[in-house]
């Protein structure tokens, strides 16, 4: 997604009397979040334009800062379904083997177990941190 180029991802001035573990697990869910955010970016630049976003509740789609950076920063509402994404690879390769269309993809309805949706108060400290992110690759 980043065509090899260096996201600059280094750890500097880090305090130890001021940042903790959690400061360090905190940055590196974000990063990834932004890494995910500047895909979807990308996609909206050729046309395509999501509101919703499926996932299954699994890996890091079970932290809610992983969540709220991406729902605020794509302007999407995130479905966190009672599914994995192993059993939504096997959906899809299932689908694209006999021939259906993303409509019958789509229309498999596990249950919502969360919604995640924009993070109105506090969208400006994402838009600020992700600008700093997203300058450091280009």
């Amino acid at each position: 997604m980043l065509g090899d180029r260096s996201s600059g991802v280094r750890f500097n001035k880090i305090q130890f009397n001021r940042h903790s573990f959690d400061h360090i697990i905190r940055a590196c869910i974000e990063g990834v979040a932004y890494s995910l955010v500047y895909g979807i970016r990308y996609i909206n630049s050729i046309g395509l334009n999501p509101s919703r976003i499926k996932v299954g509740n699994d890996n890091m789609f079970q932290s809610t800062i992983f969540f709220q950076t991406i729902a605020t920063l794509t302007n999407s509402e995130i479905e966190v379904r009672d599914s994995t994404g192993s059993v939504g690879a096997a959906r899809g390769a299932f689908y694209g083997w006999n021939g259906s269309t993303i409509e019958d993809l789509s229309s498999v309805d596990d249950k919502i177990e969360k919604t995640y949706t924009v993070d109105e108060r506090n969208r400006d400290e994402y838009i600020k941190a992700y600008q700093i992110w997203e300058s450091n690759i280009e």
